[in-house]
């Protein structure tokens, strides 16, 4: 059997230049636009092919981009992307469809400064809440205040979909608010409410209540710079019990504690963190894990040649809350070094992982002694969400 795929790509790609009305509002609008053609074929017995559906296939993928600024305060910005699928070797569905898109109105020189969005947006709150893409809105206001105090506060609502298409099935629905200061004396806070809506399809409860305090501080002690973060989540799901055959409510905790510090004038930093999660606590919009405890140790140390040094250690516990819990040991270093005299950016890196895997009843002990992959661990992340200041100081 002869196999033949003949292909044609056409590619058009639009640019337009920024358009200028007045001396400090500017419009830029800029795009792109993809056509492909492919054309597949097949010689001998069909049904053995690896092209089922021979024939001219094609799609046409744009991109558009347009922003208007009044002035550093009053912006405007719009993203679309949509294709329309001719081919059933570039996606499931064919037809057109809306991948994603976003409208974003910034306003900062208001008695309230504001932002507001509309379509696709990632929603970051915390790990233990929500970090999820969605389309829905959100607003997000900032309320001027006396003093070093800052507020945000960010109300939200949107649906977990791919795309456009069909967006009203089988999917989760995430709304909510946040609440952040920033400045007090006793730090950052956030508080964080979190409410799940789904048909039970795409998410393991149909209806989910997801609740967080958290806290960070930063300070100076003697020569060390300090961070502080400590987060307290609660959840309220309804979770399906075979036994009765419906859905009974449960309740669910989880809570981070961390602090990170750096020597002065130094690159000498370190960090530890302990996060413990009961069995319901299972934030469908979150990325952590149910029934599982974590500690987590880093020293990272670097020297003006270039030389750095990197040592890590995780303990993890599994199946925290059953009768035979699983636990984790994990032993990270790195060492890394620039070898210019041997060539300009060259650089020479040594890694070590060594990993312990066991249960309590020790029914299985399981070692592994790895000295040639990169190690690599998750940074760690503030518990509290970060306020964007885009307010006109002088208005």
């Amino acid at each position: 059997m002869r196999l033949r795929k003949n292909v044609a790509v056409v590619c058009l790609t639009l640019v337009l230049p920024a358009l200028a009305s007045g001396e400090a509002a500017q419009t830029h609008i800029s795009g792109s636009n993809t056509l492909r053609l492919d054309h597949y074929g097949a010689g001998g017995d069909p049904a053995v092919s690896s092209y089922v559906n021979t024939g001219y296939h094609w799609y046409d993928d744009l991109d558009l981009t347009a922003s208007h600024y009044e002035s550093d305060f009053n912006k405007f910005e719009f993203r679309l992307n949509a294709t329309n699928n001719q081919s059933a070797y570039h996606a499931p569905d064919l037809g057109t469809t809306v991948n994603s898109g976003s409208i974003q109105w910034e306003r900062g020189d208001t008695a309230i400064p504001f932002r507001a969005q509309a379509g696709d947006y990632f929603a970051y709150l915390s790990p233990r809440t929500l970090q999820r893409n969605l389309k829905g809105a959100m607003l997000e206001i900032q309320p001027e205040t006396k003093g070093e105090v800052n507020h945000s506060l960010q109300l939200f609502g949107g649906r977990s979909a791919s795309d456009y298409r069909d967006i009203d099935l089988d999917n989760d629905d995430f709304y909510g608010l946040s609440w952040v200061i920033e400045g007090t004396e006793a730090g950052d806070f956030s508080v964080i409410a979190v409410r799940l809506d789904s048909d039970g399809a795409t998410s393991f409860t149909p209806r989910q209540g997801v609740y967080s305090l958290a806290w960070s501080k930063e300070l100076q002690l003697t020569s060390q710079n300090l961070k502080f973060e400590a987060e307290i989540a609660k959840s309220n799901s309804d979770i399906w019990n075979d036994t009765d055959g419906q859905y009974n409510p449960e309740a669910g905790f989880g809570y981070f504690t961390g602090i990170t510090g750096q020597l002065n004038e130094t690159q000498f930093s370190y960090g530890l963190t302990h996060e413990r999660y009961s069995e319901h606590f299972r934030p469908a919009g979150g990325s952590v894990s149910s029934n599982q405890a974590q500690q987590n140790t880093f020293v990272n140390w670097g020297r003006d040649s270039g030389e750095q040094y990197d040592l890590r250690f995780n303990r993890m516990v599994s199946e925290l809350e059953s009768s035979n819990p699983t636990t984790t040991l994990l032993w990270q270093g790195s060492y890394s070094q620039p070898l210019e005299v041997v060539a300009t950016g060259a650089n020479l890196s040594l890694n070590f992982t060594h990993q312990t895997y066991g249960d309590q009843d020790q029914t299985y002990d399981e070692r592994s002694i790895d000295g040639e992959r990169g190690a690599e661990s998750a940074a760690i992340r503030s518990v509290v969400r970060p306020r964007r200041a885009w307010q006109a100081q002088n208005k």
